[in-house]
């Protein structure tokens, strides 16, 4: 039976990185049911096809045009010296983009990215108020030229119609070498409770995908998705689905048949992927952000190959009172809002970002809800206490102080920008300076996650708008909104 773990640990201070060595042990298993779970994940985003990985931020409070909230995205070109510190900046002004900017428009709200033409470039895809709008990769990087879009409301064959709510992924779930579009669609009865597969590819010109197929997940899995990620869990060379719900998710073999249920997963709130133990397999990491209580705040782990999780008691439960994990769970810290999944030490096995953007430091009052993130590590027979660290902005190295309602560890990605073999952490803190928002950059070396050197950026350091806009909210990796 796969084990539930419980992460613990004496309280630390925020202010410091607390390094762990203890080995982390099974805790409480977590019921059994019979249903089913699924798998996701999703490639380094590369708009213009340099083979440098590059970022794409969501500020979607932003003003443009004189029109507050109206809303924009940033997008930084990877090179040979990492991310550019300039921005191709996108809104509703953008030549090309439907609309026109409006107050409280929100646009650039960031759904996920992927190639869908399957031209070679990666495009992105945004939440605009309609649907979703595909904003096209190309050589010359992320433009507003020929967009693609997929409405709210559309019929599907079957009756059903496209969640206003709907998570996406892109990724070739069919194995037939063209990336596909997967979306949520509606009935009345089942609100996000079916899985639709767009076969790609997807026509631009038309806006049509080449064929649709679609799996009722509520009437035969027991699921209402929540959210979508693609990856291979199962080592059979097609990519497979995660769909994750509010208490189970399912793990979806890929095949021309359309998605079979072989697997379990958790974590309604994130979800990333990485060879943990270094078994050759992809391992699923969601994050459950609970609001509430302490208990709710936590991270699950289900492996891929042959130990996939078939029931819940399977999937491994991490939290703060784990051993060896730093810090201590509390209320309200919204631990698992954001998880990341990369080697940040060099050891082959990947290890896991995990965010906490309502945690509060040692001084209640200064540093409420300022966040943090909490670094694990992968070794042979999994995660590990061994090495732990938590960072704050409080951290040697880092920019700037932990404040109120900064909301450090909002989202967190890692990117090797400058394709020199050792990934960089991105961490986003959209409360930041009365919710401007900001982006951290940490490096990594032998040790892992480092604070010397880090860098940050806001928007208007890209050459955009200064003031309140919520920058960092999402990254393009297909984050999921904040609960």
């Amino acid at each position: 039976m796969l084990r539930q773990h419980v992460l613990a640990l004496a309280a630390a201070s925020a202010a410091a990185v607390v390094l762990a060595t203890t080995t982390l042990t099974p805790a409480i298993a977590a019921p059994a049911i019979a249903t089913p779970a699924l798998t996701a994940a999703g490639a380094p985003a590369d708009f213009n096809g340099d083979g440098y990985p590059d970022l794409a931020t969501s500020a979607h409070s932003a003003t443009v045009g004189g029109l507050p909230r109206a809303g924009m995205l940033s997008v930084q070109y990877g090179s040979r010296t990492g991310l550019q510190t300039t921005a191709a900046l996108i809104s509703r002004a953008t030549p090309g983009v439907p609309g026109e900017p409006t107050e409280n428009g929100g646009f650039g709200s960031i759904s996920g990215q992927g190639d869908v033409n399957h031209d070679g470039y990666t495009d992105l895809i945004v939440r605009d108020g309609h649907g979703v709008l595909i904003l096209r990769g190309g050589k010359d990087g992320l433009t507003g030229r020929g967009p693609g879009r997929i409405t709210y409301g559309s019929r599907l064959p079957d009756g059903s119609y496209l969640s206003p709510n709907t998570a996406v992924a892109v990724g070739d779930v069919t194995g037939d070498g063209v990336p596909d579009i997967l979306t949520v669609a509606d009935e009345k009865e089942a609100p996000a409770g079916k899985l639709v597969v767009f076969q790609g590819p997807f026509d631009f010109a038309t806006g049509k995908p080449a064929a649709v197929q679609v799996r009722h997940t509520t009437k035969l899995d027991g699921l209402r998705i929540i959210g979508l990620y693609i990856a291979d869990m199962t080592g059979d060379g097609i990519a497979d689905v995660v769909a994750t719900g509010w208490n189970n998710g399912v793990v979806y073999a890929g095949g021309p048949a359309g998605p079979t249920p072989v697997g379990i997963v958790r974590g309604p709130t994130d979800g990333a992927f990485g060879d943990i133990d270094k078994d050759g397999y992809q391992d699923f990491v969601g994050g459950e952000a609970g609001q509430f209580d302490k208990d709710g705040s936590r991270i699950h782990v289900s492996y891929g190959g042959p130990k996939m999780p078939r029931t819940l008691s399977e999937v491994l439960t991490y939290t703060q009172d784990s051993p060896g994990v730093p810090g201590v769970a509390e209320a309200d810290d919204r631990w698992g809002s954001a998880v990341a999944v990369g080697d940040t030490d060099g050891d082959g096995y990947a290890d896991i970002v995990v965010g906490a953007p309502w945690e509060t430091g040692t001084d209640l009052t200064a540093t409420h809800q300022s966040g943090s993130v909490t670094v694990l590590r992968g070794s042979a027979s999994g995660i590990t206490g061994t090495g732990s660290k938590v960072f704050t902005q409080n951290s040697a190295g880092i920019p700037s102080t932990s404040e109120r309602f900064d909301h450090f560890g909002a989202r967190t990605t890692l990117l090797d920008s400058d394709k020199d073999g050792r990934p960089e952490l991105y961490v986003s803190g959209y409360g930041e300076d009365n919710f401007t928002g900001r982006v951290w950059k940490l490096k990594t070396d032998p040790t892992g996650v480092t604070g010397t050197g880090a860098t940050s950026h806001n928007l208007a350091g890209l050459g955009g708008p200064s003031g309140r806009a919520h920058f960092g909210y999402a990254f393009g990796a297909g984050k999921l909104p904040l609960p």
